[in-house]
């Protein structure tokens, strides 16, 4: 699983990462619709990361993407809206303990 995500996930970002050269936001100086779409998914994916046992955004393989998660989480609005992702990790965990109970009765 770590190995996939570790190559899948590099190719899937390496995009976002170019599109960021020279810019705060993947619209420019302000957040745009991207931004929005983008940044709903960060508390998810660094739940993921945990569960994983794999960085899904490793600020070191892409400096970029990571500089632009930690200006959106900062954001005041997103501050506001986004879900805590220890709270995410609380409810995976309560899912696949739940479904692992359920498929261990059948």
């Amino acid at each position: 699983m770590r190995r996939w995500a570790d190559v899948r996930g590099a190719e899937a970002l390496r995009e976002p990462e170019g599109v960021l050269q020279g810019k705060n936001f993947f619209g420019g100086d302000n957040v745009g619709y991207l931004d929005i779409i983008v940044g709903s998914l960060v508390p998810w994916a660094k739940a993921t990361s945990v569960l994983a046992g794999a960085e899904l955004f490793d600020a070191a393989k892409m400096p970029l993407l990571g500089a632009w998660m930690d200006r959106f989480c900062e954001l005041d609005v997103a501050k506001a809206v986004l879900q805590d992702p220890n709270s995410l990790l609380e409810q995976a965990k309560m899912l696949i303990a739940k479904n692992s109970a359920l498929a261990s009765n059948n």
